[in-house]
Protein backbone atom coordinates (compact mmCIF):
# COMPACT_ATOMS: atom_id res chain seq x y z
CA UNK A 1 0.00 0.00 0.00
CA UNK A 2 3.11 2.46 0.44
CA UNK A 3 4.55 1.48 -2.09
CA UNK A 4 1.47 2.85 -4.41
CA UNK A 5 0.91 6.08 -2.53
CA UNK A 6 4.30 6.73 -3.07
CA UNK A 7 4.44 5.53 -6.70
CA UNK A 8 1.27 7.43 -7.10
CA UNK A 9 2.84 10.97 -5.68
CA UNK A 10 5.91 10.30 -7.47
CA UNK A 11 3.95 10.37 -11.00
CA UNK A 12 1.96 13.43 -9.89
CA UNK A 13 4.98 15.17 -8.92
CA UNK A 14 6.87 14.54 -12.13
CA UNK A 15 3.96 15.56 -14.10
CA UNK A 16 3.75 18.76 -12.56
CA UNK A 17 7.51 19.00 -13.68
CA UNK A 18 6.68 18.00 -17.17
CA UNK A 19 3.97 20.92 -17.17
CA UNK A 20 6.16 23.26 -15.84
CA UNK A 21 8.81 22.46 -18.53
CA UNK A 22 6.37 22.47 -21.16
CA UNK A 23 5.13 25.50 -19.87
CA UNK A 24 8.47 27.59 -19.54
CA UNK A 25 9.32 25.86 -23.28
CA UNK A 26 6.71 27.69 -24.63
CA UNK A 27 6.60 30.70 -22.76
CA UNK A 28 10.84 31.44 -23.66
CA UNK A 29 10.45 30.51 -27.50
CA UNK A 30 12.76 27.41 -26.03
CA UNK A 31 13.84 24.57 -28.89
CA UNK A 32 11.93 21.95 -29.78
CA UNK A 33 15.01 19.71 -29.18
CA UNK A 34 16.00 20.94 -25.72
CA UNK A 35 12.56 20.50 -24.66
CA UNK A 36 12.39 17.28 -25.84
CA UNK A 37 15.55 16.20 -24.24
CA UNK A 38 14.92 18.03 -20.90
CA UNK A 39 11.11 16.07 -21.12
CA UNK A 40 13.21 12.80 -21.47
CA UNK A 41 15.30 13.30 -18.35
CA UNK A 42 12.35 13.75 -16.20
CA UNK A 43 10.61 10.65 -17.40
CA UNK A 44 13.41 8.80 -16.64
CA UNK A 45 14.26 9.91 -13.67
CA UNK A 46 10.50 9.03 -12.66
CA UNK A 47 11.71 5.68 -13.87
CA UNK A 48 15.19 5.33 -11.91
CA UNK A 49 12.90 6.55 -8.78
CA UNK A 50 10.02 4.17 -9.05
CA UNK A 51 12.64 1.49 -8.72
CA UNK A 52 14.49 2.66 -5.98
CA UNK A 53 11.06 2.43 -4.44
CA UNK A 54 9.70 -0.59 -5.58
CA UNK A 55 13.10 -2.30 -4.46
CA UNK A 56 12.97 -0.06 -0.78
CA UNK A 57 9.63 -1.61 0.23
CA UNK A 58 10.47 -4.77 -1.26
CA UNK A 59 13.53 -4.95 0.93
CA UNK A 60 11.46 -3.19 3.84
CA UNK A 61 9.49 -5.74 3.61
CA UNK A 62 11.90 -8.83 3.55
CA UNK A 63 13.20 -7.63 6.92
CA UNK A 64 10.17 -7.39 8.64
CA UNK A 65 9.64 -10.67 7.59
CA UNK A 66 13.15 -11.52 9.30
CA UNK A 67 11.68 -10.08 12.16
CA UNK A 68 8.28 -11.59 12.37
CA UNK A 69 10.07 -14.94 12.08
CA UNK A 70 12.43 -14.60 14.80
CA UNK A 71 10.20 -12.84 17.09
CA UNK A 72 7.89 -15.53 16.53
CA UNK A 73 10.75 -18.37 17.12
CA UNK A 74 12.17 -16.28 20.06
CA UNK A 75 8.41 -16.31 22.26
CA UNK A 76 6.57 -19.10 21.00
CA UNK A 77 6.44 -22.19 23.04
CA UNK A 78 8.28 -25.63 22.40
CA UNK A 79 6.12 -28.26 20.20
CA UNK A 80 7.40 -30.88 23.08
CA UNK A 81 5.92 -29.26 25.76
CA UNK A 82 2.13 -29.15 24.27
CA UNK A 83 2.78 -32.81 23.72
CA UNK A 84 3.63 -34.03 26.39
CA UNK A 85 0.26 -32.73 27.59
CA UNK A 86 -1.74 -34.97 25.47
CA UNK A 87 -1.21 -38.43 27.02
CA UNK A 88 -2.88 -37.14 30.10
CA UNK A 89 -5.51 -35.45 28.66
CA UNK A 90 -6.33 -38.66 26.28
CA UNK A 91 -6.26 -40.37 29.91
CA UNK A 92 -8.50 -38.67 31.38
CA UNK A 93 -11.10 -38.63 28.95
CA UNK A 94 -10.74 -42.65 28.74
CA UNK A 95 -11.52 -42.95 32.41
CA UNK A 96 -13.69 -40.32 32.77
CA UNK A 97 -17.66 -41.64 34.01
CA UNK A 98 -20.75 -40.62 31.89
Amino acid sequence: MVQRWLTFVLDVTIAFLAVIIVTLAVTLKASGGLTGVALTQVLSLNLILTSIIIAWTALETSIESVSRIKHFTKYTPFRAQAWRSIPTAIRLAATWKN
